[in-house]
């Protein structure tokens, strides 16, 4: 705690009581450049962390090794100082921008759990929050910098002890989390929120569970209520288990979810390296097919986020931080949940991607405190009362890219199937493998869930086959749509995967834009898909080997075959970009063979847009027009699939081309009466 005798005289002189506030009418109160600081002052080097700059020992002026005075000037990053570190840092303390000033800034902290925030953080004065921020961004009235100041590197507030706390007040956490407050939440949740019960339910086979008080790896025979462990598998050693029993000393992070699962008043744990049998494959790829299921009955995952060591607060955490400035304690409050969820190891990994998806419950250990979000509500150790309560789930809604409670976002109906799925593998397909032959598996989860949303929905190598609410589109032209997804972003080929799917690209992040229209072949297109045995079959026989059976929806295409007509075409560069310059999609200038240049809107996904495709040679394979069905401003246009010759009989699929027939009368007939049979891999 900071105490007057350890607080420099311009920090004593601050007034931050609501009276003097109001008194002067103060929004920001000046703090000047860091370089001027006094940083053996506790509140100049709490105002710093807040600004986000990372501090040491030695300009702290503070002896922080009992032991050793000699290691002051050697502890660069501060580690024996327990008020270092933020988890948003953006300087060294060591070397300050010379010309940065800050200031604190009061703000209502409502307005940040509000939804959709008020990004302008307005009226400040109940419950009133101060948070250190640049100050050229507290001149710019309202702006996302401020936001993210604010949500990135935390705030302190007014410490109120009395049961007169209001909604959003700060909770001094302490090294141990509170566990009955957790347990009220869940105990809540359970009581009172239909929503988060469990549905979409199908079948499931047996599952192992552990049981946490006898360690023991035991089938689920009886329904037993249990909860699931989700944490960033390949950083913490697995130390395995012998006929059934879980060694002793497990890593700390496992030792630590044994010993919360048993506080929550439960006995058993689903941890997937120890309750999936990771050697025989058969039963592995079946538990994978199910794993919509098992989060779907759990009636709570653990998520670790913040640590691979252990489970703060379970383990020991720090204790949140008190400044005493005049007669007024305050408290300061970490960053946001969401932001440093996103921000975290855990939301980089693919497989967690699922879990996060598939859970109706979750429990988040950050670095400061625990997290509790479910579909009706969200709260946290460090501000009182519930962040936001909704007593039923908007299906219809639009999330906002800042609001809290959408960090987790779970499945539900949407009015376009297809762009629903797609948004899915769009968020899934960035984040990182650690074995790049999972990207199929690790989505499963969440694809065998869409199946019970849309249940007509099959896959062709990840790409979704599904009705749309008001389109004709018979299964090939469903297909056609699907094939046709696009890519905003630069990407590099996934060895081993088809180029075709989104599947056989390093972060593609596909989409499909919401109701845009389906393609309507033009000619009768024939089209094969040949599977892992080399066998080739129809596309309607291939969708009826899944449709019958539920486990071969696992079955993955490798080659696609299209006869259908085509035409050479040049990529010649980009047209009318201005600032879009470095972006590898827009209107393009293509130069078409017996014809002439024209304009079209073109998708490629590969890696170097403007070298390797100048004066390259590809085929415009083309596959229909866009129905009026869904979205008639945009129909009529013609869609073409662009690839190049890789092997003497095989093709690459290189994007999307779209444009308007007109670009090509009159020669558009003479350009349509060639056809050939394309192999695509």
């Amino acid at each position: 705690m900071a105490t007057g005798e350890s607080t420099c005289l311009r920090c004593r002189n601050i007034d931050l009581s609501a009276h003097s506030l109001r008194l002067n009418n103060l929004v920001t109160i000046q703090l000047g450049n860091v370089r001027d600081w006094e940083l053996a002052c506790q509140i100049c080097r709490a105002f710093a962390r807040l600004a986000g700059f990372e501090l040491s020992a030695a300009r702290s002026g503070v002896d922080t090794n009992d032991d050793d005075d000699d290691d002051d000037d050697d502890d660069d990053n501060g580690d024996g100082d327990d008020d270092n570190g933020l988890s948003h840092i953006i300087y060294n303390i060591e070397d300050p921008p010379s010309t940065q000033e800050y200031c604190l800034l009061a703000f209502n902290t409502a307005t940040i759990f509000a939804d959709p925030p008020d990004v302008k953080l307005a009226d400040w004065e109940d419950p009133v929050s101060f948070a250190v921020i640049e100050k050229e961004y507290a001149c710019s009235e309202g702006s996302e910098e401020v936001f993210n100041c604010v949500r990135g590197r935390g705030w302190f507030s007014l410490y109120v002890e009395s049961e007169d706390r209001q909604r959003f007040m700060p909770e001094a956490t302490k090294a141990l989390a509170e566990v009955s407050l957790i347990k009220s939440w869940l105990q809540y949740c359970i009581a009172n929120h239909k929503q988060c019960h469990p549905n979409l339910l199908r079948t499931m086979a047996p599952i192992k569970l552990i049981n946490c008080s006898t360690r023991q790896v035991v089938s689920r025979d009886h329904d037993q209520s249990f909860l699931t462990l989700s944490y960033v598998c390949s950083e913490v050693p697995d130390l395995g288990y012998t006929d059934g029993q879980l060694v002793i000393n497990q890593p700390q992070l496992i030792e630590d979810a044994i010993t919360l699962t048993l506080q929550l008043e439960y006995y058993y744990l689903w941890i997937d390296r120890y309750c999936i049998n990771q050697v025989d494959e058969v039963e592995k790829g079946s538990q994978i097919l199910q794993m919509d299921q098992i989060y779907a009955r759990s009636d709570l995952t653990i998520i670790v986020a913040d640590s691979v060591e252990g489970m703060s607060g379970v383990s020991s955490r720090k204790p949140a931080d008190t400044l005493v400035l005049g007669n007024q304690i305050f408290i300061i409050t970490p960053p946001t949940p969401r932001y440093e969820i996103e921000n975290s190891i855990w939301n980089r990994r693919a497989w967690t991607y699922q879990e996060s998806v598939l859970s109706r419950r979750r429990l988040v250990a950050l670095r400061e405190q625990f997290y509790f979000k479910c579909m009706g509500m969200d709260c946290c150790e460090s501000l009182h009362g519930c962040l936001q309560e909704k007593t039923r789930i908007d299906a219809t809604r639009v999330g906002h890219r800042w609001s809290e409670s959408e960090v987790f976002i779970n499945l539900s109906t949407q009015d376009d199937p297809l762009a629903h799925i797609y948004y899915h593998l769009a968020e899934y397909s960035k984040r990182q493998l650690s074995f790049p032959t999972d990207i199929l598996q690790a989505i499963e989860g969440v694809l065998a869930q869409m199946r019970q949303i849309y249940p007509d929905l099959a896959e062709v190598t990840g790409l979704p086959i599904v009705h749309r609410v008001g389109s004709p589109a018979g299964l090939k032209e469903r297909f056609l749509t699907t094939l046709c997804w696009k890519t905003a972003f630069r990407c590099e080929r996934r060895e081993g995967f088809a180029s075709w799917s989104w599947a056989g690209w390093h972060a593609a992040l596909p989409f499909i834009e919401n109701r845009e229209p389906d393609i309507v072949e033009m000619h009768n297109l024939d089209i094969g898909i040949e599977d892992l045995s080399s066998k080739t079959t129809s596309l309607e026989q291939f969708y009826g080997r899944q449709a019958q059976n539920f486990a071969n929806r696992h079955i993955h295409g490798t080659r696609l075959h299209i006869e259908a007509p085509y035409f050479v075409v040049k990529f010649l560069g980009w047209s009318n970009r201005g600032i879009e310059s470095v972006l590898p999609y827009g209107k393009a200038r293509i130069w078409v063979e017996g014809a002439k240049m024209i304009h079209g809107r073109f998708f490629p996904p590969t890696h170097d847009q403007n070298t390797k495709r100048n004066n390259e040679v590809w085929n415009a394979i083309v596959l229909g027009r866009r129905s009026a069905a869904l979205d008639a401003s945009n129909s009529n246009m013609l869609v073409m699939l662009i690839t190049k010759r890789v092997m003497e009989r095989f093709f690459e699929r290189i994007g999307v081309l779209e444009i308007t027939p007109q670009e090509l009368e009159p020669d558009l007939t003479a350009l349509l009466s060639r056809q050939e049979n394309f192999t695509i891999i």
